[in-house]
């Protein structure tokens, strides 16, 4: 059975028909290209003219498709939607918060009536304490000016020849050590009241500083008092030096707290 589609027949690139053995474009319409192509005039003159022809494959472009990109899909995160608290909740809420604080004041409240306690034993102690220390400083530097003095006079009496060497050397050597030791003392003592000074004074500051203005009245009432003695003779220079001189570093003091908590 022979083929109904002529061999010569072919379709270019745009698509249309084309023969071999013509060498042009036909429609298969007209001709007989598609059905009985062996009846055409120019199929038979190809054929006996012994013409071949190979039938040409159709080739069709396949135009390269770019890729289409698929949209991103968003994910939609999940609306999250806060509940309003109801009135009842929000007056609960507010007055437990507010009965907290409450407690937390009344708990600092004491513990600020245990500290103030505490720190006032202790300042009232140590004031206490370190008069007493200055009353010892002032008997030390006396033994020392006295014992100094008592040297002085070991090297006039020596250079007189009213004292043999030997025992000139005891005396002197004794005398010395004495004023050493006494030295050494007075120095510690002065350490331990200048450091001590310095660790408490933030106390005393905070404890002070509500007390400050009627303390200093207090103070310089008494200052008025001791120049009263003293011009009545009642007290001696030494006594009213070493009082007036603490009076008045205790007002020096106060007056210095006013400034830093004002």
């Amino acid at each position: 059975m022979q083929p109904e589609i002529c061999p010569s027949l072919y379709r270019d690139e745009k698509g249309k028909f084309y023969c071999s053995y013509a060498s042009r474009e036909v429609d298969p319409g007209v001709m007989p290209c598609l059905s009985n192509y062996w009846e055409c005039p120019i199929y038979v003159k190809a054929q006996r003219e012994g013409l071949t022809v190979e039938k040409k494959v159709e080739e069709e472009v396949v135009k390269e498709e770019k890729p289409i990109k698929e949209p991103k899909v968003v994910e939609e995160k999940p609306v999250v939607v806060e509940e309003t608290p109801r009135p009842v909740e929000v007056e609960e809420e507010i007055l437990e918060k507010l009965r907290e604080v409450q407690e937390e004041v009344i708990d600092l409240n004491r513990a600020w009536e245990d500290y103030e306690s505490s720190a006032k034993n202790l300042l009232d102690r140590w004031i206490e304490l370190r008069n007493e220390a200055y009353q010892i400083l002032n008997g030390i530097e006396s033994s020392v000016e006295s014992h100094t003095r008592e040297l002085e006079e070991l090297e006039i009496r020596k250079k007189l020849g009213l004292v043999p060497g030997d025992l000139y050397e005891d005396i002197k050597s004794e005398t010395q050590e004495t004023i050493d030791r006494y030295t050494a003392f007075k120095n510690e003592i002065e350490k331990f009241i200048s450091e001590i000074e310095r660790l408490i004074m933030p106390h005393y500051k905070r404890i002070k500083a509500s007390e400050a203005k009627p303390d200093i009245a207090k103070l310089r009432l008494s200052l008025m008092k001791l120049e009263q003695m003293y011009k009545e003779g009642k007290v001696d220079e030494a006594t009213y030096s070493r009082i007036k001189n603490e009076i008045e570093s205790e007002i020096s003091k106060l007056e210095r707290l006013l400034e830093e908590v004002t």
